[in-house]
């Protein structure tokens, strides 16, 4: 899988800089890695949950080679920054394995009420992957992922 996710990524970064470069420009694709070719295609991670009555929305994106966050709660943007590149980079792999878990189960087929869902989407270039479920159900993971998010956005560069 890790290495299908590598592919489209070089394709995708192929295709947005175009096949027609010189060999120079070519070379300097090649070398480029994951991380940086990551930031320099779109991409985004969009975490959704419910928590009481309030809804939590953190969306960090990168769109033309620049990172932003914005953090929201009841649909109020609470904060919105820019983001480091590197750091972003590391937050969507951590963000792509919390979506590739295979023990998610989403919140309507459980037999009990989900009394606080969560969606999370992960988004790279044209390829994109969803997860939902139950944080009562999670075992923390969906926490950890948001807690980290949370960091990203309101560190200092």
């Amino acid at each position: 899988m890790r290495h299908l996710a590598k592919i489209l990524l070089t394709l995708s970064l192929s295709l947005l800089l175009g096949a027609g470069c010189a060999s120079g420009t070519k070379h300097a694709e090649e070398s480029l890695s994951p991380q940086e070719a990551l930031v320099r295609i779109d991409s985004s991670v969009d975490i959704s949950y419910g928590l009481g009555r309030n809804q939590y929305r953190l969306l960090l994106q990168a769109k033309a080679e620049k990172m932003s966050g914005e953090y929201s709660l009841d649909k109020q943007i609470v904060k919105a920054c820019r983001l480091d590149p590197t750091k972003y980079a590391e937050f969507v792999k951590r963000a792509k394995a919390f979506t590739e878990a295979p023990k998610r189960v989403p919140a309507q087929t459980q037999s009990a009420p989900c009394h606080s869902p969560f969606t999370v989407t992960v988004r790279v270039g044209e390829a994109q992957q969803v997860a939902s479920g139950c944080r009562a159900l999670d075992e923390g993971a969906l926490s950890h992922l948001v807690k980290e998010g949370e960091f990203l956005l309101y560190s200092k560069k």
